[in-house]
């Protein structure tokens, strides 16, 4: 009896492992298309990644070309502001300074007119001094 019962469990062990073989290659034969379909799926994507990066890094040196220009705009219309607003300063400047010769002219002409008075003035003083001079 020994023997058969070390003989059913032995014929017992090998269905089960007769058993847990088919269920190994079963889910072999599952997963090496899942496998494969994920391995298939993940390349494509990296494909579609690397071309989107391709993509984005175009066009981050467009931008980045559109900005360097931009700059140069910049510091070019700076430096032309800079230039009109040296300009308007001399003309103001130029304008200031025909002021204060036209009003040095004007100080001038009136320091003249009053020459002029006065030494008409002093000329009949003295020319009626003479008169009553000449009375006397």
């Amino acid at each position: 009896m020994a023997k058969a019962s070390m003989r059913n469990i032995e014929e017992k062990l090998n269905v089960k492992i007769s058993d847990v073989l088919d269920d190994l290659n079963e889910l072999k034969a599952r997963s090496e298309p899942v496998s494969e379909r994920l391995v298939n799926a993940l390349l494509e994507e990296n494909t579609k990644l690397k071309k989107d990066k391709d993509v984005l890094s175009e066009r981050l040196n467009n931008s980045l070309l559109v900005i360097s220009d931009l700059n140069t705009r910049i510091k070019d219309i700076e430096n032309e502001k800079f230039s009109l607003i040296t300009a308007i300063r001399l003309i103001q400047c130029a304008d200031k300074s025909h002021v204060d010769s036209a009003v040095t002219a004007a100080e001038q002409l009136k320091s003249d007119d009053t020459n002029v008075f006065n030494q008409h003035d002093l000329s009949h003083n003295l020319s009626m001094n003479d008169v009553e001079e000449s009375i006397r």
